[in-house]
């Protein structure tokens, strides 16, 4: 995410609003944002079912990076917490859920 703190709560408000109570949201927070240590607490905080990754990476559109951010996360869930996982879905923050029922696609 690089939104302001306000945006991210509300995406992952409906992020955790439309998916299984078991679904683990990992967000990435981008090195190009200047996201103070209170807010990153904030989003570390803010729901056990959202996993902050600690290492940060610039982002930028048309680069290829979100992909790379993206790649970075699942890395981190397999090496660094040992998460195994059989399904995943990559969302950019400026991708909402309108519906309920998509856990039963994935």
């Amino acid at each position: 995410v690089f939104e302001d703190r306000e945006y991210v709560d509300m995406f992952f408000d409906n992020l955790l609003s439309y998916t299984r109570n078991t679904t683990l949201v990992i967000a990435h927070l981008s090195a190009a944002t200047n996201y103070s240590d209170e807010e990153i607490k904030h989003f570390i905080s803010y729901s056990p079912r959202i996993l902050v990754n600690c290492r940060r990476y610039y982002t930028h559109e048309w680069q290829g990076s979100l992909a790379h951010a993206h790649l970075r996360n699942v890395q981190w869930l397999s090496k660094n917490l040992g998460l195994q996982f059989s399904h995943l879905l990559l969302l950019a923050s400026n991708s909402w859920l309108v519906r309920f029922g998509g856990g039963d696609y994935i």
